[in-house]
């Protein structure tokens, strides 16, 4: 497992969520508008990667969601990418 896909599975990366945790960032709030900016949040849910989540459910053939998030970044690694930078 590579750096990245440590953070975003652990929600140990650059999320409004973590970040607030250790008052690094005065909220947790998404640049969507949305109370909590976690790793969750950002692929399932935020318009922002949406046209990014809409590329995953298309190659895989099922709707992205919490439960099988873990195994959708293990088939496309490389789209971990685009919702962390």
């Amino acid at each position: 497992m590579d750096f990245i896909s440590c953070q975003f599975l652990s929600g140990h990366g650059k999320f409004g969520e973590y970040l607030s945790r250790f008052r690094i960032r005065s909220d947790s709030y998404c640049w969507c508008g949305a109370a909590d900016q976690d790793p969750v949040h950002l692929v399932c849910r935020c318009p922002r990667f949406s046209r990014e989540r809409s590329f995953l459910e298309i190659r895989s053939g099922t709707n992205l969601t919490e439960d099988n998030l873990s195994f959708m970044f293990q088939l496309f690694p490389e789209r971990l990418d685009y919702f962390l930078y």
